[in-house]
C-alpha cells in the first residue's frame, strides 16, 4: 500500500485587494487542507494574476505587471504555510529568469525545499503575444517516492505531452489550470493508467487511474442558490496498485479468497478493466499479479500488438 492524502484547491479567480491578499487566502486554504490530512495540495495557474480575470474586465492587469523576478521572496507567505504545516504545494506563477517569461509551477516540499519546476509548453496565442515563452521539461520531478509530471492549462490539449510523460515513467499528473479539461482528463488517465489532480477555480477535479473522478468540485454554483461547497477537495489515492484486462472471475475469486481485506480488486465493467490495488504494507500488487499469471492493461495490449505485427508481417 502506498496511499497519498492530496488536496485540489478550486482558489478563486475573483479580485483580490492586492497579490499578497490572495497570497493570504491561499495559505488559509493550505492550512485547511493540511488540517483535513493532505500532504499535498496543489493551486490552480497563474497565482499572482490577482486582479483582471476574465472577458471585458474593466482593469486587468497585463502578464507584464503580474511577472515575478524574485518569487520565492514575492511568494514567502505561501512557502511559509507549506513549511508551518509540512506539505508539499504547487506555487503556479509568471516569472521572469534572465528576461525571459515562462509559466510555470513549483513543487516545494513541507521543509521549503524546491523539488522541481514544471514550465507551460504550451502557452496560448496571447500569452505569446505578451512575451510568454514555451518552456522545456528535461524529466520528471519526484515526491515521496513519486515520479510527478504535469501540465499546465493549455498545455492540456496536447496528448503527445502526456504520453511522453508516461514512457518517461510519471506516477501522478499535477495540472494546475485555469481551463476545465473536461473529458480529456479523463482520457489521459484511462489510457495512460495514472491519476490526474486538477486545480481550476471553477471546478477542480481527482481523477483516478480509470478515468474516474474520485472527488470534484468549486466555485460553480448554478444549482446551489446559497453558494458553493468548500473550495477543498481532498482524496486519498493508492499508488500501489495495477490495471488488469484479462482476467476471469475465477481468479478474481481466489485473489479474495487468499487475500481479504489485504488485497482489493473492483470491475469497471464498461471500461473492461480491473483495479488491483494492495492493502496491506508487505505485499504489493504487482506480487499478486505475478502469483497468479496475470499481465497488466499496457503489458496485454504490447503483446497484442506484437501478435497483430508478425500477423502482418506474415502475409
Amino acid at each position: 500500500m502506498n496511499r497519498k492524502r492530496i488536496a485540489a484547491v478550486s482558489l478563486s479567480y475573483e479580485d483580490f485587494p492586492s497579490f499578497d491578499a490572495k497570497l493570504e487566502e491561499a495559505a488559509r486554504l493550505v492550512s485547511l487542507a493540511a488540517r483535513r490530512g493532505a500532504t499535498l495540495v496543489v493551486l490552480p495557474e497563474v497565482l499572482n494574476q490577482w486582479r483582471g480575470d476574465g472577458p471585458d474586465h474593466p482593469d486587468p492587469l497585463s502578464i507584464h505587471e503580474m511577472v515575478l523576478d524574485d518569487w520565492k521572496t514575492s511568494c514567502r507567505r505561501l512557502l511559509d504555510a507549506a513549511v508551518d504545516h509540512g506539505v508539499t504545494l504547487t506555487v503556479p506563477i509568471y516569472v521572469r529568469d534572465d528576461a525571459v517569461i515562462y509559466n510555470v509551477f513549483y513543487l516545494v516540499d513541507g521543509t521549503g525545499t524546491v523539488l522541481g519546476r514544471y514550465e507551460k509548453e504550451h502557452p496560448t496565442c496571447g500569452e505569446i503575444d505578451h512575451g510568454v515563452i514555451p518552456g522545456r521539461n528535461p524529466g520528471l520531478m519526484q515526491w515521496d517516492g513519486l515520479w510527478v509530471g504535469g501540465a499546465i492549462c493549455y498545455d492540456m490539449n496536447f496528448p503527445e505531452l502526456f504520453a511522453r510523460q508516461r514512457d518517461e515513467g510519471v506516477d501522478l499528473f499535477i495540472c494546475p489550470s485555469l481551463f476545465p479539461g473536461g473529458n480529456l482528463l479523463n482520457y489521459y488517465a484511462h489510457v495512460h493508467e495514472v491519476p490526474i489532480v486538477l486545480a481550476y477555480p471553477a471546478w477542480s477535479r481527482i481523477i483516478d487511474p480509470i478515468g474516474e473522478e474520485i472527488v470534484e468540485g468549486g466555485l460553480r454554483h448554478e444549482t446551489l442558490r446559497w453558494g458553493s461547497g468548500s473550495p477543498v477537495y481532498i482524496a486519498d489515492i493508492n499508488f500501489d496498485y495495477e490495471v488488469v484486462m484479462d482476467c476471469s472471475r475465477e481468479i478474481v475469486l481466489e485473489i479474495e479468497r487468499k487475500y481479504a481485506g489485504r488485497i482489493g480488486v473492483r470491475l469497471h465493467q464498461h471500461n473492461c478493466v480491473y483495479h488491483v490495488e494492495s492493502l496491506t504494507d508487505d505485499l504489493t500488487a504487482r506480487e499478486v499479479l505475478d502469483e497468479f499469471g496475470l499481465s497488466t492493461r499496457r503489458e496485454s495490449l504490447q503483446d497484442g500488438m506484437r501478435r497483430i505485427d508478425a500477423a502482418r508481417g506474415a502475409i
